[in-house]
């Protein structure tokens, strides 16, 4: 398989590893997506670190139940808006 280098602008043969470099010029053929993949990555670490609802190790019992409680409220919210939103939309056959 080749892939078209950005830098130097030749075709150069690939495995289909990320690490994959131009044979012409030693660039990685693949740096965006892999930027873009550590970059996606750091995103969801730090989303999870902020997490309120996320339950860790050293949560106590009771910030665990009040956690889940609220995980539960979320849903029972989300499901109640659905059930309206089918009685008022869905009448109309």
């Amino acid at each position: 398989m080749e892939a078209f280098c950005k830098q130097c602008k030749q075709w150069s043969k690939r495995s289909g590893l990320d690490t994959d470099r131009c044979e012409h010029c030693s660039t990685l053929l693949e740096a965006e997506r892999l930027s873009y993949q550590k970059e996606k990555e750091q995103i969801k670490l730090q989303s999870e670190a902020e997490s309120l609802l996320l339950i860790r190790e050293g949560d106590s019992e009771r910030k665990r139940k009040l956690k889940k409680a609220a995980v539960w409220a979320r849903v029972i919210f989300l499901l109640l808006v659905l059930a309206v939103m089918l009685v008022v939309f869905g009448s109309h056959g």
